[in-house]
């Protein structure tokens, strides 16, 4: 199969296509048939390469992905052979990739194949802040800072259907701020041109927000609390 690997090269780290054999699913593996994968931040950063679980030691780029199961470890009973998953999987930029079952979702009928690559890492970061970890509420208030981003996106998608009464989002141009109305932001605010705090401070009479989900950290820390 062709693989996308990554190759260390005097410290520094470059990309090349390879012939490999595919990969050999373990127990609770299955042999995914890739026919999308996801292209995330993490992948654009990563300076060195992650561990290889192939015995040749070869490192594949990529971590998401969306295909056909072509083939089960021996202990998976909840999937066949020919089903349409998607799901997180390190060594996704690649004809054949493993995924461990329980990291299977099935892909929607009617979803595209590069739609559901694109589903899986940034619907289950946003998912995993704002309902395990912020705990969200019905008609609770949330803020969602860096909201053109996928993760943003998301939270603001899954802050609405989990019924949120109020969702503010941030974003620092014009032509995204526009736009963020259209996945259900009730407020949109330009922190370039005015500070977020102040303009949600005001909106909700100094109240203040339940849940805020923060992309971006130390730099609006101060701002968020």
């Amino acid at each position: 199969m062709k693989a996308v690997v990554i190759v260390p090269e005097n410290g520094n780290v470059t990309f090349a296509v390879r012939e490999l054999p595919p990969p050999v699913p373990g127990p609770n593996d299955v042999l995914v048939t890739v026919k999308a994968a996801g292209l995330n931040r993490a992948n654009l950063i990563r300076t060195y390469p992650v561990r290889s679980s192939r015995p040749d030691g070869v490192v594949i780029a990529g971590s998401e992905i969306a295909g056909e199961v072509a083939a089960l470890g021996a202990q998976v009973t909840d999937l066949r052979v020919g089903d349409r998953v998607m799901g997180m999987a390190e060594g996704s930029f690649a004809e054949q990739a493993i995924m461990d079952h329980r990291l299977a979702m099935r892909a929607p009928e009617g979803v595209g194949w590069e739609i559901a690559a694109s589903i899986p890492i940034v619907y289950a970061t946003a998912h995993d802040a704002l309902t395990t970890n912020g705990a969200l509420q019905p008609g609770e208030s949330v803020l969602v800072n860096a909201a053109s981003s996928g993760v943003g996106i998301a939270a603001i998608q899954i802050a609405k259907f989990k019924g949120a009464g109020f969702v503010a989002a941030t974003s620092g141009s014009p032509d995204k701020v526009a736009r963020l109305p259209e996945f259900g932001a009730d407020l949109v605010i330009d922190y370039r041109r005015e500070n977020f705090a102040d303009a949600l401070l005001a909106k909700t009479e100094r109240r203040g927000v339940d849940v805020i989900v923060d992309s971006v950290g130390a730099s609006m820390l101060a701002d968020n609390i």
